[in-house]
């Protein structure tokens, strides 16, 4: 169960990650190419994510429905060297989390449908 503290009593963020599903992303070298942005999205059910590569803390998500997008340009380098490392805890109706009506009923547990690399190149436009 979630730990809950402050004045408003909200449910803080989860400190223990040991329980959670551990998914490694190797990304192919060829899409580290040094031209445009570099993004993760991953399409997930859970409560709480967490993203590495090697021992940094690249993004944390908590689930809300939607797709976690991760910006991983800046880390193209330690990506030629280690994977991208997931974190998933589980999500559980009964946590006390809110989550809008429209996801709420989603299976206990984690799932992972899929993670895909998104490549956005730069286009320069001259001025006519």
């Amino acid at each position: 169960m979630p730990r809950a503290g402050g004045p408003e009593g909200r449910l803080a963020a989860p400190e223990d990650f040991s329980g959670a599903a551990v998914v490694e992303l190797d990304v192919p070298a060829e899409h580290l190419a040094e031209d445009g942005r570099l993004l993760v999205r991953v399409d997930w059910t859970g409560d709480v994510g967490r993203a590495w590569i090697g021992d940094r803390l690249v993004s944390e998500h908590y689930w809300h429905g939607r797709v976690w997008e991760l910006e991983v340009t800046a880390w193209r380098e330690e990506l030629r060297a280690a994977p991208l490392v997931l974190e998933l805890l589980p999500w559980s109706a009964e946590s006390g989390v809110w989550v809008h009506p429209s996801v709420r009923p989603v299976r206990t547990g984690v799932h992972l449908r899929r993670a895909w690399l998104v490549r956005r190149a730069r286009h320069l436009v001259a001025p006519c």
